[in-house]
């Protein structure tokens, strides 16, 4: 693809502009209509199926951002966001198991928590604390109301009460034997006598495991000795109802998401 002129630059930028004005008028007109109707639910949040106009905007607002994003910033900046996708969820994984929602959420009405009482409560490094929250801030999971001084954020919310229930993991994705298998996902495509196999036998988390079975045969077996077996084999199903959760209000109103990848 020929590298775009500033001319075409500039017509595309505001075309996009002119787009995210119009659509976002529709977010508006639903959000003033949802106030009359309903709450915010900052204890236990809910999803709620969304009209089809809501729907669509929600698809556009976000297809044109991330437009104007890949016009205006420098590719390297975004390589180097992408490089670093892996490190945030890792931080997150951290916060969740240190409880950092919960201690959020407890201090709500006080306007968020210094990291001073933040480090205090989790036992992490206050400095050290302070870099991940100021990570998972920029991606929106959290939220740093004041200097050094952190709330949650409509994302955080939905992970209160992780910790209490032993579920560390958001989804099973992020679960040890997967994070092992996506390590050694180059290696096997690269792999000129793996590259081409189809088989679920053959694949990067045989590689990871050293073992020909599948993934479901291997968190099968009856090894009690094994944490990450253990983890997936307790994570998988809460996950599984999390996913269910999360779209089946949409498949029952019959809106179905089909730009959510899964």
């Amino acid at each position: 693809m020929p590298v775009a002129t500033a001319s075409n630059r500039v017509l595309t930028l505001r075309s996009l502009i002119q787009l995210l004005v119009g659509t976002s008028e529709v977010v508006i007109k639903e959000w003033e209509a949802e106030e009359g109707q309903y709450e915010l639910e900052k204890e236990s949040p809910t999803f709620r199926v969304p009209s089809h106009e809501l729907f669509e905007a929600r698809r556009v607002v976000r297809g044109a951002c991330e437009m104007c994003i890949d016009l205006v910033e420098d590719p390297r900046q975004r390589l180097q966001k992408l490089a670093e996708t892996f490190a945030m969820s890792q931080a997150l994984e951290t916060t969740l198991r240190a409880g950092v929602p919960d201690i959020l959420r407890d201090a709500e009405v006080a306007g968020g928590i210094s990291a001073t009482k933040l480090s205090q409560r989790t036992g992490i490094d206050e400095k050290k604390l302070v870099r991940v929250m100021r990570l998972l801030s920029t991606g929106g999971i959290y939220e740093e109301v004041g200097d050094v001084r952190f709330a949650n954020s409509n994302m955080s919310r939905l992970l209160v009460g992780i910790r209490r229930q032993g579920q560390y993991s958001v989804s099973s994705t992020r679960t040890k034997l997967w994070i092992e298998a996506l390590e050694y996902l180059p290696e096997t495509l690269l792999d000129p006598e793996m590259t081409s196999a189809t088989s679920a036998t053959e694949a990067a988390f045989q590689k990871a495991q050293a073992t020909s079975m599948t993934l479901w045969d291997f968190i099968d077996q009856e090894d009690k000795s094994n944490a990450a077996i253990l983890e997936l084999r307790e994570i998988a199903p809460v996950a599984m109802i999390g996913a269910g959760q999360l779209v089946s209000h949409t498949l029952i109103a019959g809106k179905v998401p089909v730009a959510l990848d899964l």
